[in-house]
């Protein structure tokens, strides 16, 4: 700023400053590095953290708060139009299956709006959500590796068993951490999906977000998920944890106070070493300062010279800092770019640094601007003077030679002291976080045993290959030895890898791999009569602690062998005996019917009638109705299923007249495809006739079903009314296989007579 009659010497000073940091290029090397040292930590923190931050919070804005399942498309619906609701994702897990290609494929349904939800987990690049029932979206990495030559609009052929046919690309996805996956991803239309053999009406999910969800607190966003719950009797739903932790989370002081502490740090640090850089600076051009002043400079001058010289070199340094600083978190972390918190984190570390510059010059301008030509030529004769007399009194040697260069200037000294003593702070620090945050440390806490596993790659089966012997021989073990780094190999345990189907659904675990040696020892483990006794036995306790009754039923199975199936009603003729509460209550026979002749099993049902023993049977869930004629005659009171009986006016008067009981369960009829569809149950049909007809579950994980699931299901689909399934209990109640104290009871518990 050039004042009024003042000389503008401004373009003097500025070539005065130029020449200066000229004529010391290695001393301004050293400050720019300083400057951008500082800044890049800086900055790089800085970002690094607002990537972090945006990375997490794409991951909560915008995608759901809570999530409802075991819906139907009504209760769906529901939701959707709830005021509090902004949206709701509509989704179907379906399952995995094995493709005869050699892939397994997971299967999916989603509409637009879960897509938009699920967005970091499944994205759609190209093409559109199926809707015809011959669609499909594949996954890239699928396409890429098993049909590379196909596209959109392209016929693709999966060879799985619910999707044996060919289906055209509607679409392509992306997913989430499936660079090293062997399952590939696989979106469904809902027309194909209600065409599925294990389709449950049911089996719905909602991942839902509300509004004005930033204007409540956590108390408020649960009561009201819960509300809705309540409201439709759905089951209550379960929340997003990351939302709530991050939005509701507490602050961690003790990393707050960590990172503040680093921050002090390096810019103390960057403050200690540009100043002393520049006051040595200052101290070995005293004297040309001092000749400016003779020749008529002013104080004023000689700052300004001083402060253009720092602040060039901290622009230079602030920019050779921040390019950097602000580039590597975009790479490191693409998924949390946020451009205006990068400029805000950019502008925050120039003012630092400008400042940090500006502190650090403050004292060196002003020992220049206040030395005067005398000054300067004193400074000088006392330093010479000083090295003359040490020299007088002392031998000279490297040692002595230290000593007085030493002392020579305390406060360059000094300086240089807490410069190299923040450095070694800092290198302190970062070694530490390194250390810290070691990966194979870190994998060590989850992997305490290795980090590496061992598969086996033969073209046996995997189960085949492990009952011939433990692959894992000794000259396989020695050959892992060898390898650089490896320094043990532990066995965990002998166990085989299996996959599992039930009705529609696959699976898959690990379990102990049975040799001929444990094959023993499991076989005297437990006889059937003592599996019952440990069943009963844990029944009984059950029912004390809940007051729940529960009958024990011993089944016989339609595919197991005639020693085993004797065997099994001879128990319940034994433990029927005893006419205790949450016993034994009654034999059972069950298994794929039709796959051993109904005829077969008469002489041993006959001979549990005759023991007094109450039985069920399963017959006619997919062969004929004469199977439910033959059931009676054997003197089963209950029949499961009983669907066929529907294909014989005769069958249903014989169902009448004996008061039958049939046990109905409908989802799992239209997984075995017994019936076509929901409205071709037979289910209406007989109880408006007056049969005894009950709603049940058949297998609730194998079904992935429940009494509640089933009777809204009936209800929505069939017209069964409040009342009716009222009287469906009665039937239930009366057919059951339990005394006539228990009965009244359990008529009392339900509101009967």
């Amino acid at each position: 700023m050039i004042r009024p009659f003042e000389n503008n010497t401004e373009a003097f000073v500025k070539r005065l400053a130029k020449r200066s940091m000229q004529s010391e290029r290695r001393r301004n090397a050293m400050v720019v590095i300083s400057v951008a040292l500082a800044a890049f930590l800086i900055i790089f923190a800085g970002s690094t953290a607002v990537s972090l931050v945006q990375m997490q919070n794409n991951q909560i804005s915008y995608t759901c708060e809570a999530v409802y399942i075991n819906l139907t498309e009504t209760a769906m619906e529901a939701l959707k139009e709830q005021p509090g609701i902004e949206r709701a994702g509509e989704y179907y897990l379906i399952g995995e299956e094995q493709s005869v290609q050699g892939f397994k494929g997971s299967f999916i349904y989603a509409d637009e709006t879960m897509m938009y939800t699920g967005r970091n987990q499944m994205e759609i690049v190209d093409g559109e959500l199926p809707e015809e029932a011959n669609e499909i979206m594949v996954s890239r990495n699928w396409l890429k590796k098993f049909a590379p030559e196909a596209g959109i609009g392209d016929c693709i052929a999966l060879g799985t068993e619910s999707f044996p046919g060919e289906y055209r690309i509607s679409g392509l996805m992306d997913l989430a951490n499936v660079e090293n996956s062997e399952i590939y991803g696989f979106i469904v239309s809902k027309a194909q999906l209600v065409q599925l053999p294990g389709y449950n009406p049911s089996g719905f999910r909602a991942y839902v977000h509300l509004k004005n969800v930033q204007e409540m607190d956590e108390k408020e966003i649960k009561g009201y998920c819960e509300k809705i719950a309540e409201k439709y009797g759905l089951s209550a739903p379960t929340y997003y944890s990351l939302f709530f932790s991050r939005t509701f989370g507490s602050v961690d002081f003790g990393t707050t106070a960590v990172l503040g502490v680093l921050a002090a740090v390096v810019l103390t640090g960057g403050c200690v070493v540009i100043q002393s850089i520049f006051r040595i600076s200052i101290l070995d051009k005293i004297q040309s300062f001092g000749q400016l002043r003779t020749l008529g400079a002013t104080k004023k001058q000689i700052m300004r010279m001083v402060k253009k010289e720092g602040r060039r070199l901290g622009w230079l340094g602030i920019f050779a800092g921040t390019a950097p600083g602000i580039i590597i978190p975009v790479f490191l972390v693409p998924k949390g770019l946020h451009i205006a918190g990068y400029l805000m984190t950019l502008a925050a570390t120039v003012l630092i640094c400008r400042g940090m510059v500006a502190l650090s010059i403050k004292k060196p301008v002003r020992i220049a601007a206040d030395t005067s030509p005398m000054e300067a030529v004193r400074i000088a004769s006392v330093q010479i003077g000083f090295s003359h007399r040490r020299r007088k009194c002392q031998k000279l040697n490297p040692l002595t030679l230290g000593n007085m260069n030493f002392r020579r200037d305390k406060m360059k000294t000094v300086s240089i002291t807490i410069s190299l003593s923040i450095g070694g702070i800092l290198l302190l620090c970062a070694s530490t976080l390194l250390l810290t945050y070691e990966p194979e440390a870190l994998a060590g806490k989850y992997f305490p045993n290795g980090h590496d596993k061992v598969y086996t790659d033969a073209e046996e089966e995997l189960s085949k290959v492990l009952y011939s012997g433990n692959p894992l021989s000794e000259e396989l073990r020695q050959e892992i030895l060898a390898g650089e780094g490896v320094e043990d190999v532990i066995t965990a345990r002998k166990s085989v890898g299996t996959d599992y189907k039930a009705g529609s659904y696959t699976g898959g675990g690990m379990g102990d791999r049975i040799t001929p040696d444990n094959c023993q020892a499991l076989e005297k483990g437990l006889t059937q009569g003592q599996a019952v006794e440990a069943v009963v036995k844990g029944v009984r306790t059950g029912g004390k602690e809940t007051g729940i009754y529960a009958g024990v039923l011993l089944s016989a199975m339609g595919n197991g062998s005639d020693a085993e199936n004797e065997e099994t009603k001879e128990l319940a003729k034994a433990f029927c005996k005893e006419k205790a509460v949450n016993g034994v209550v009654g034999a059972d026979s069950a298994g794929p019917e039709g796959f051993v002749p109904m005829a077969h099993f008469e002489g041993m049902f006959k001979r549990v009638y005759q023991a007094g023993v109450p039985f069920t049977i399963h017959a006619g869930e997919c062969g004929d109705y004469e199977n439910v004629v033959r059931a009676v005659a054997f003197g089963a009171k209950r029949i499961g299923h009983g669907c066929a009986a529907i294909q014989s006016e005769e069958c249903m008067r014989l169902l009448e007249r004996e008061k039958i009981t049939l046990e109905m369960c409908v989802v799992s009829n239209l997984q075995t495809k017994a019936v076509a569809g929901v409205e071709d149950h037979p289910l209406k049909k007989f109880f408006d006739r007056g049969i005894r007809v009950t709603y049940t579950t058949d297998n609730l994980k194998v079904s992935d079903t429940s009494l509640e699931r089933e009777a809204e299901l009936i209800t929505r689909k069939l017209g069964f009314r409040e009342e009716d399934l009222r009287k469906m209990n009665e039937y239930a109640v009366e057919g059951a296989f339990a005394g006539e104290e228990v009965k009244q009871e359990l008529k009392k518990r339900f509101g009967g007579q």
